[in-house]
């Protein structure tokens, strides 16, 4: 079962398993500079980092809803799916067109497809909430949620080039950009200079940029 939760620092973990990714049958080599461009061109490895990078936030975005684990897990596998399917289609033409919010139209369709197919059940997280009344529950559009957001795809993002960074780097990033620590105390906290704090996020959120380009909307410097 997939699973998401923020850890308090001392005891950080994954924030996802992949076990029900869908298996992306791509068999163009094409080499491109970001993980979305290669995905589009059918490399197997660069979608699945991607569904590695989303399926924590769809996930979340889904039990939001107030849907049970198991028809979250139903929804979470037609939503990638759909992105297998439809991912040649997404382009930016404008500043407001991010993956996220892509995804997010994608998962908010998926979650309106299975209501009405399992029309008239009750959800087993949620209380006495029919999935009828699940869909007309607006997405909440606050800074708030917004943050949370990033904040997660930050914390899995940095997984993937954790290596290239040292532990102290990556310890700081993780403080100051998703649990949203002050600098001068994560100085503290780890025992370096408020200036080596906001140079590892700087030098972090470069290399996330060029990996992950197009996926992640947010902070740049």
């Amino acid at each position: 079962m997939i699973t998401i939760e923020f850890f308090p620092i001392a005891s950080r973990r994954k924030i996802l398993t992949d076990a029900s990714v869908p298996h992306f049958d791509g068999s163009d080599n094409s080499v491109s500079s970001s993980v979305l461009e290669r995905a589009k061109l059918g490399d197997q490895d660069a979608f699945r980092m991607i569904t590695k990078l989303y399926t924590g936030l769809v996930y979340h975005w889904i039990r939001k809803r107030g849907l049970s684990p198991e028809h979250t897990e139903d929804v979470s596998q037609q939503v990638f799916m759909a992105v297998i399917h439809n991912l040649k289609t997404f382009h930016r033409t404008k500043p407001a067109d991010s993956f996220r919010a892509w995804i997010r139209t994608i998962t908010r369709s998926k979650i309106v497809d299975h209501i009405r197919k399992h029309n008239g059940l009750e959800i087993a997280f949620g209380g006495d909430k029919s999935l009828d009344e699940v869909a007309a529950i607006e997405p909440d559009e606050g800074e708030v949620e917004d943050g949370r957001d990033k904040a997660i795809l930050y914390q899995k993002a940095v997984q993937f080039v954790q290596g290239e960074f040292a532990d102290k780097d990556c310890r700081a990033f993780l403080m100051l950009v998703v649990d949203g620590i002050a600098a001068k105390d994560v100085s503290q906290n780890l025992g370096i200079s408020v200036n080596s704090v906001y140079i590892a996020k700087s030098r972090i959120l470069k290399r996330l940029q060029v990996e992950f380009a197009d996926l992640i909307d947010g902070e740049t410097n």
